[in-house]
């Protein structure tokens, strides 16, 4: 099963030397256990924009989609049996092992299944 891990950082927090060191311990890690799908970071809520129909036209706007105090950090795919592997997998995460922020575990549900 695929689930998405989304890394929600304390805001302010600092990305330092060590934990971007962990972090690539980490993708490593995940690669040697063959889970790994994909990784990507994003760049700060201020660099957003937000697409939406206002009266019909699609409009922009030079803002993320909230203003909360946690905003999504990057996400990361993996591939595990199930929700249980994948909480357990994320408990060793360097997000949560620094203690910088939380991740938020989706289940990836695939639009063209036609078993559902």
């Amino acid at each position: 099963m695929k689930f998405a891990f989304l890394i929600y950082p304390e805001d302010g927090t600092d990305i330092d030397a060590k934990f971007r060191s962990a972090m690539n311990d980490w993708f490593d890690h995940l690669q040697n256990l063959g889970v790994f799908i994909l990784q990507q970071p994003f760049y700060p809520p201020g660099a957003a924009n937000t697409v939406s129909l206002v009266d019909g036209i699609p409009t922009m706007a030079p803002n993320p989609v909230s203003d909360e105090a946690f905003v999504v950090s990057g996400i990361e795919f993996v591939d595990v049996a199930d929700m249980k592997a994948a909480v357990e997998l994320a408990k060793r995460h360097p997000a949560v092992t620094f203690d910088i922020g939380k991740i938020e575990i989706r289940q990836a549900w695939n639009l063209f299944d036609t078993d559902l």
